[in-house]
């Protein structure tokens, strides 16, 4: 009987197993190829997940504060995402005005829940 399996794991008592065919396997590299296994497993589920998502995002006709999406209204990044021109106004805008702080005005505007406008 061999002393090491095929990735030189010791194959002791303790980490070997019999198959049902009187296969002897390492239990290391089962645990190895069970992970292997998981972990595409997993990206194939996040994948999908992602592309549900993506598909929801587009499938929007407002941005977060409302503002609808128009040719006119909608920015299309050089990545493909799409940004509302009318809230980045308001940002520029309450930028100049005030500083680098427009992101404590943003938290207390959600906490109040007004749209972008002064």
């Amino acid at each position: 009987m061999r002393d090491r399996c095929f990735h030189g794991h010791v194959l002791h008592a303790g980490n070997r197993y019999v198959t049902r065919d009187g296969r002897v396997r390492c239990r290391a590299c089962h645990a190895t190829e069970q992970a292997r296994y998981r972990r595409r497993l997993r990206a194939k589920r996040t994948a999908a997940a992602t592309a549900v998502a993506a598909a929801n995002k587009r499938a929007r006709t407002t941005c977060t504060r409302g503002h609808d999406f128009t040719d006119i209204n909608t920015y299309w990044t050089p990545d493909g995402k799409r940004r509302c021109r009318r809230c980045h106004a308001d940002r520029v805008q309450y930028y100049r005005l005030f500083g680098p702080r427009y992101e404590q005005w943003e938290r207390a505007l959600f906490e109040k829940e007004m749209p972008c406008t002064f």
